[in-house]
């Protein structure tokens, strides 16, 4: 699967749960900018590899911001 490859892409299998999803698109899988394999699989899109780099990036972020926010917290507290 070529999403296998984006770092937008998310899989998790554990005891309680299993699934797959993109940072971008989320679990529908049926977004316009998703294509599929001749057995109906989602299997990439077609957003530009920036845009997903850039996202990706920004995504980074935002949970750098988030652990900063944290660790502030617990140092205050």
């Amino acid at each position: 699967m070529k999403c296998n490859k984006c770092p937008m892409y998310h899989y998790w299998n554990n005891e309680s749960d299993r699934g797959e999803e993109c940072a971008i698109f989320g679990d529908g899988w049926d977004s316009p900018f998703q294509y599929e394999d001749k057995d109906g699989t989602t299997v990439g899109c077609y957003l530009d590899r920036h845009f997903i780099e850039k996202a990706d990036a920004e995504r980074d972020e935002y949970y750098a911001a988030m652990a900063e926010s944290m660790m502030r917290g617990e140092q205050d507290g």
